[in-house]
């Protein structure tokens, strides 16, 4: 595969979880030489990777099959032998589910060096919904441009979604109601650091697992927090310095190579050695999975209707 593909047709994996999942995991191990292959119909054997909302909910493994399913912001599937998740606190208490960083955001342009201590623009690159309420407000930009400051919201069908050059803070917040969002991926972070960027960001459990300390990224649990540390970083060129700084130093932590390595080491690895174990089993045992999962779907159903 030419270096630097997933790059070139970056705007492709904007376009829906299995291929921003499925088909980039794919081509980033091809990428790296780890053999694999892509292909439109579910495999009758082996080792099957697939988002979890391209799998239908009854489709249960053949005795030579294995389900291997990214999970991205949904539940587990009932009948896949190994779940990946993409925050560690979603590690849900099913049998053989995996943490999994999401990939960075591939064709990302990181800021500019020429703007140098330049602080006027901040910006926010997600969905619309994904945003605190306050900041679609007007006092927000306001607030912003009293400090001579303007804001960027960028998103999901902008012409510049993947273009930080001019973009001096980062301020995701999806709420100032405390939730630690278990289900979400610490991508915005990551790609924050990937950038070059400064980033404000909310107590999110995933960001909070990468966080060594303080100048990993700017955490604010209210909109008033929110306003005192734009201020402080308005005010504080040496302190923006050294968050740019600390962003180039985590990239090493983040980079697409070390990421597909994990992937390999997983599926050669664990996942080879429950594929082993499923292949082994008698068609007893298979159906005593399948009937225990089923089980649990129905045990979680009428939970959710008491808890209602």
């Amino acid at each position: 595969m030419p270096e630097g593909y997933v790059d070139e047709i970056s705007n492709v994996f904007f376009n829906g979880p299995w291929l921003s999942w499925t088909l980039q995991t794919y081509l980033r191990l091809r990428e790296h030489d780890y053999p694999c292959q892509f292909v439109d119909t579910i495999p009758e054997e082996g080792i099957v990777v697939v988002h979890r909302g391209d799998l239908p909910f009854n489709t249960t493994p053949s005795p030579h099959q294995i389900f291997v399913t990214t999970l991205g912001d949904a539940s587990w599937h009932p009948y896949a032998q190994v779940q990946i998740v993409q925050n560690p606190n979603h590690l849900n208490g099913v049998k053989n589910s995996f943490f999994m960083h999401h990939w960075t955001q591939p064709g990302l342009i990181p800021r500019s060096e020429d703007r140098g201590d330049t602080f006027e623009n901040v910006g926010y690159f997600g969905h619309p919904d994904q945003l605190a309420d306050p900041l679609h407000e007007e006092e927000w930009k306001q607030f912003l441009a009293d400090q001579d400051l303007n804001w960027i919201p960028v998103h999901k069908d902008s012409d510049r979604q993947s273009d930080y050059s001019d973009i001096d803070l980062i301020v995701a917040i999806r709420s100032f109601d405390g939730r630690s969002y278990d289900h979400k991926p610490a991508t915005k972070l990551h790609n924050a650091w990937l950038a070059g960027v400064p980033a404000i960001l909310g107590p999110e459990s995933a960001y909070q697992a990468e966080r060594r300390d303080e100048l990993d990224y700017v955490e604010a649990r209210t909109y008033d927090e929110l306003r005192e540390y734009v201020t402080t970083l308005n005010r504080d060129p040496t302190l923006r310095r050294k968050l740019r700084k600390r962003s180039e130093e985590n990239r090493a932590r983040i980079n697409p190579e070390q990421k597909a390595r994990k992937w390999w080491e997983l599926l050669t690895g664990p996942v080879q050695d429950i594929y082993e174990q499923w292949t082994s089993r008698s068609a007893f045992g298979r159906k005593a999975f399948i009937a225990k999962r089923w089980a649990r779907v129905k045990r979680n159903a009428l939970q959710e209707r008491l808890g209602g």
